[in-house]
């Protein structure tokens, strides 16, 4: 859990669905307080994992455990159960879950934006300050870049507007266009954020995944996806045999499937903003 300070919760609270359970306000409670108000490391099993902003890294063991502390077993949640209600809030575009055999990362929707505009409205609160929304559409004024008499500013959001058209699943907008300005100020250049979306394109395409099984832009974004590297299985059609009706020979099985990949490059190739070829770091 991140360290001290205290979170916010806003007033619509009353009108989520899980104002009328408690254990489900207080799992919400305990993802807030677990996010990370900064982007960290942490160890885990001895292995180093970056946690962004808003994020917490747990597991169905790990969260039950803190869930139930002090709780008489009569009352204690089992992990099953605490586990549906996360997919629920997920679904309510609360949070999202990435998940890997080892471990999940929990992402809190819009935690940067509303955490920005908390302390705007007072520097003297502790930075781990978080308002609650379940709703993905809600946009806060103060919180959106103006490009008025600011070409560098109208430059940034023209290139991110550029990858955001390239995402699969634009989803959580708001939360990728803040992720995205952090990183080209960190030094991140859009050539290669282009280039893993393209990446993760051409993964997605090649397992022919559901829409429900891509990353939201939001979250690819704010877990710089861009880094991950995409093993690319291309499925390759050898079953067609020639126009004699021989089948391919070995060699010839080879050169299709290359002439195959090169195919399925060029197509995604082709969707990189020529804006960005040959960029430098920004």
């Amino acid at each position: 859990m991140s360290g001290g300070g205290w979170i916010s919760l806003h007033k619509r609270i009353r009108k989520s669905f899980i104002w009328t359970n408690s254990d489900q306000y207080k799992l919400w409670s305990l993802c807030l307080m677990k996010a990370n108000f900064k982007d960290t490391k942490v160890l885990f099993n001895g292995k180093e994992i970056s946690v962004s902003r808003g994020q917490f890294i747990t597991g169905r063991d790990a969260l039950a455990s803190e869930f139930n502390d002090g709780v008489p077993r009569v009352h204690q949640v089992v992990g099953r159960t605490l586990w549906r209600w996360l997919h629920k809030f997920e679904t309510e575009q609360m949070l999202s879950i990435t998940s890997n055999p080892k471990y999940s990362v929990i992402t809190i929707t819009n935690w940067d934006e509303y955490q920005t505009n908390d302390q705007q409205l007072s520097s003297s609160r502790p930075s781990t300050v978080h308002q609650l929304s379940t709703d993905n559409n809600i946009n806060n004024t103060n919180n959106k870049t103006t490009s008025s008499g600011n070409d560098g500013a109208s430059k940034v959001e023209q290139n991110f507007e550029l990858l955001w058209k390239l995402y699969p699943r634009k989803e959580g907008k708001d939360v990728a266009r803040k992720a995205y300005k952090r990183a080209i100020k960190n030094g991140a250049t859009n050539k290669a954020i282009q280039d893993g979306i393209v990446a993760y394109r051409k993964l997605v395409a090649s397992e022919g995944r559901d829409k429900q099984y891509i990353r939201q832009g939001g979250t690819w974004f704010n877990q710089k996806g861009w880094e991950d590297e995409y093993q690319t299985e291309i499925p390759v059609d050898t079953s067609e045999p020639q126009d004699d009706g021989v089948h391919l020979s070995a060699d010839q099985v080879k050169e299709k499937a290359r002439r195959q990949r090169e195919e399925f490059d060029r197509k995604y190739l082709a969707e990189h903003p020529k804006e960005f070829e040959g960029e430098e770091n920004q």
